[in-house]
């Protein structure tokens, strides 16, 4: 599977604190990804409000469909992104992507986890 070059990735460098708390800040890429891809702004999110897209994970051979959230927090109204059952498939230090994939009549939503991607 190729990632298109073209369009934004969400970028994601996994941390044990993401790990343990399902908590993840929705950084720079994954905000440009999600207005490009969604045309979803962060900006126009009330604290609270969010959401949901099913993504495609391949590990191994085997499909996954996870649940993806894009939300701000209740309160302060941080900007996130939940990944469902990330700590099944990830661990700290790996490179999390997020990506389209429009090849095929529809497009695919995907997840790719590149383990230790600098070791």
């Amino acid at each position: 599977m190729k990632m298109s070059e073209a369009e934004p990735n969400g970028v994601i460098m996994v941390t044990q604190t993401m790990l343990d708390k399902s908590i993840i800040d929705a950084n720079k890429t994954v905000q440009e990804y999600t207005k490009w891809h969604w045309d979803l702004d962060y900006a126009g999110l009330d604290a609270g409000e969010h959401f949901t897209v099913p993504m495609l994970l391949v590990q191994d051979s085997i499909e996954y469909v996870l649940n993806v959230k894009f939300y701000k927090s209740k309160g302060r109204g941080d900007k996130r992104i939940s990944i469902e059952k990330l700590r099944n498939f990830a661990q700290a230090g790996d490179l999390v992507t997020l990506w389209i994939d429009k090849s095929k009549d529809e497009s695919v939503a995907y997840i790719s986890i590149e383990h230790d991607p600098f070791g």
